[in-house]
């Protein structure tokens, strides 16, 4: 099922809420079987509730459930892709990636990186591609120690954080807007 506007009260005027709901029903899941809101429970039911691009502009928060809390999403610049719904608070979260890089755009600041390998891993060499900036090199890791790394970097075109010799890990990614 997908976002259907008119199963909500539908208007053009500002609201005045009186009971816990959200205030644009693309915010929460809807389960129409149950009368009921709930936040989403992934991306990906996201992006199946609201299954055109234009059911996604609009600039408003979406609630997804990870784990024990809930994160609020939204698209801020593209509505195509699951890659375009972000998180409000511009962190970045992922698990379980093989080495490789994490594409960053042209115009984002990033100001904290925090890997966090799942296994020992020795040489291990973290970059970034715009600029040609070396973070660590030659560095050996331990398997569930996070190594935080303070940044101010600035992309004036798209790039990436790269790492290398590091077979899988954990990363968070703190984007400040500008």
């Amino acid at each position: 099922m997908s976002y259907n506007p008119s199963l909500h009260t539908v208007t053009n005027k500002p609201l005045g809420i009186a009971q816990p709901v959200p205030t644009d029903a693309r915010s929460w899941f809807y389960d129409a079987d149950i009368f009921s809101y709930r936040p989403y429970s992934s991306k990906s039911e996201v992006m199946t509730y609201l299954d055109t691009v234009n059911k996604r502009k609009g600039q408003f928060a979406i609630l997804i459930t990870e784990g024990p809390k809930t994160q609020a999403y939204w698209f801020k610049n593209a509505y195509a892709a699951i890659t375009d719904l972000v998180r409000m608070d511009g962190i970045y979260v992922a698990t379980g990636i093989v080495s490789g890089s994490v594409a960053t755009a042209a115009g984002e600041l990033y100001d904290t990186l925090i890997i966090t390998p799942t296994a020992n891993a020795t040489n291990v060499q973290i970059g970034i591609t715009v600029g040609g900036t070396d973070i660590e090199f030659g560095l050996d890791m331990t398997a569930g120690t996070p190594y935080v790394y303070n940044i101010k970097k600035y992309f004036v075109a798209a790039g990436a954080f790269y790492i290398t010799n590091l077979p899988s890990f954990d990363i968070i990614l703190r984007k400040t807007d500008i």
